[in-house]
């Protein structure tokens, strides 16, 4: 099997695996719905930049039409979970009439991974969450 180079994205104190579909929070696992997720890995791959709604829309929702408020939810869902309403840091600016820019500081680490991305049966990954571990929830 081939080993290929894994991204993965550190920002405040939170970890972005998404080849494994995983946020952590100093560690410990964070439920997202999977569109929540999927909006938070377009916004840091493309850090830095204006992301139209449009275009958020047609990469996590693609030939699939929905209403511009899911965006919004799912923004909105995203900020909580991300901790804005706690004190901590901004991680995600509106840009009225524009769209929305993951503007905190992104740094990128990765790691190799095999070329078939599940591991054997019943073996756990090096560093994947345990059954016993907690999820952090995202209070609505």
């Amino acid at each position: 099997m081939a080993r290929i180079a894994v991204e993965i994205f550190e920002f405040g104190d939170f970890v972005l695996d998404p080849a494994e579909r995983l946020l952590l929070f100093r560690g410990q696992p964070v439920r997202l719905t999977p569109k929540t997720f999927d909006l938070l890995v377009a916004l840091v791959r493309h850090r830095g930049r204006l992301m139209s709604k449009d275009r958020l829309l047609d990469e996590v929702w693609p030939q699939i039409f929905v209403a511009e408020i899911n965006l919004s939810v799912n923004i909105s869902a995203l900020r909580k979970c991300l901790g804005l309403d706690r004190g901590r840091q901004a991680f995600i600016e509106t840009v009225p009439k524009g769209g929305y820019r993951f503007v905190a500081p992104v740094r990128v680490a990765s790691r190799a991974a095999m070329s078939s991305s599940r591991s054997p049966a019943g073996r756990r990954r090096p560093g994947s969450p345990t059954r016993s571990t907690r999820r952090r929830r995202c209070r609505r």
